[in-house]
């Protein structure tokens, strides 16, 4: 009988461990969710926020369909536009999609660009040959600092290469050939002092070195340019590069269709979605995972 007796309390103190295990466990679980969901909702409010882009400038990434704006009746015009969660940083790399602070005198707004230069790069834009002709398309080009290496970018990302390819340039003639940059960048860098240097370039599918101009991009600065090349007002205009403390920060996810227009009825589900995946991209990179749009 007291065998029986001592073999009851044993299993009966056996569930009793476990119980209080369980329950401990529990309360771990608990704590490191509501630890985790605290840090980071307080993350995203402190170091995120979002955006609704207008314009055409960066497709076809963002807005995609033809975008109509008045600016007259901007709370009621009823159009279409896409968002993004914009991680606030100055701290940015080649081929981020970045927020820039571009408000003066007369101009009041943001703009979204493309991050194509940093502080002692040299770029340049020139027409790449086609068959020993000038009529061949636009190619950005560059060389990085302390790096001899001419990068000639082919950009799976912009809107369109002909289209871009038909804006203006300019000839400038060197005795033996003509090479034929972008108008628009040309002159502005010009315009604003910025240093050039003068680099062996193969073109015309490696059938010809040419010496093409390149201009130093200021320390501490960014060059940037839009992904619809032909219609984007960027670093290849007036004023030219901006201080990297203008850059607001870098869009860490997109949100289509995240502006509440009539018809529209799903954008805070995006929106939404959207926050859910910068949660999400946040704890991967806290654990070192390299997450990028």
């Amino acid at each position: 009988m007291y065998r029986d007796l001592s073999y009851k309390y044993f299993k009966d103190e056996k569930k009793e461990k476990l119980s209080n295990k369980l329950f401990y466990k529990f309360l771990i679980v608990l704590f490191v969710f509501y630890f985790f969901v605290i840090i980071c909702i307080q993350t995203f409010f402190t170091n995120y926020t979002y955006i609704t882009i207008l314009g055409q400038s960066m497709q076809p990434l963002l807005n995609k369909n033809p975008v109509y704006i008045d600016f007259q009746d901007y709370d009621t015009k009823q159009y279409v536009c896409d968002g993004v969660y914009v991680k606030l940083t100055h701290d940015v790399d080649y081929g981020d999609v970045i927020i820039i602070d571009n408000r003066n005198a007369t101009r009041r707004d943001t703009v979204i660009k493309r991050t194509m230069g940093l502080g002692g790069d040299y770029v340049s834009i020139v027409k790449v040959e086609s068959e020993w002709q000038w009529t061949g398309e636009y190619r950005f080009m560059r060389v990085k600092k302390n790096s001899p290496t001419v990068e000639i970018l082919e950009e799976d990302y912009i809107l369109d290469y002909d289209e871009w390819s038909e804006d203006p340039e300019i000839e400038v003639d060197n005795g033996e050939y003509s090479v034929y940059y972008d108008n628009d960048f040309f002159k502005t860098c010009h315009a604003t002092g910025m240093e050039r240097k003068t680099f062996k370039v193969s073109l015309n599918g490696g059938k010809s070195m040419s010496d093409v101009t390149f201009f130093k991009v200021p320390e501490n600065h960014v060059f940037y340019m839009g992904d619809n090349r032909a219609h984007s007002n960027d670093s290849r205009h007036m004023p030219g590069t901006m201080p990297l403390e203008k850059v607001v920060g870098k869009v860490v996810e997109i949100v289509p269709k995240g502006t509440p227009y009539p018809g529209n009825k799903a954008w805070w589900l995006n929106r939404a979605v959207g926050f859910i995946n910068v949660l999400w991209k946040e704890t991967l990179r806290f654990f070192g995972a390299n997450v990028g749009l």
